[in-house]
């Protein structure tokens, strides 16, 4: 059974314009404007699209700590 994944509304319109590139309705470069891009992203992200699918046009990054986030130590200290 496929897992339900979670997409922001700006990564929903990505989604949108890749399956529209997938099905030869739009160019990479109008796709490129679109999504306010360059045609090398929306290559990157196209790639992506084709071999994993939606799941690739999620944030990595989702559910982890921020990179700026303070220590544990220095945010109890203060």
């Amino acid at each position: 059974m496929l897992e339900p994944i979670a997409l922001t509304m700006k990564e929903l319109d990505r989604l949108q314009v890749m399956t529209q590139i997938a099905a030869h309705r739009l160019t990479r470069r109008r796709a490129a404007e679109r999504l306010q891009l360059s045609e090398r992203q929306v290559r990157r992200l196209y790639d992506a699209f084709a071999t994993h699918g939606a799941p690739s046009l999620a944030s990595r990054r989702r559910g982890h700590p921020s990179g700026r986030r303070l220590a544990d130590a220095t945010q109890t200290a203060a």
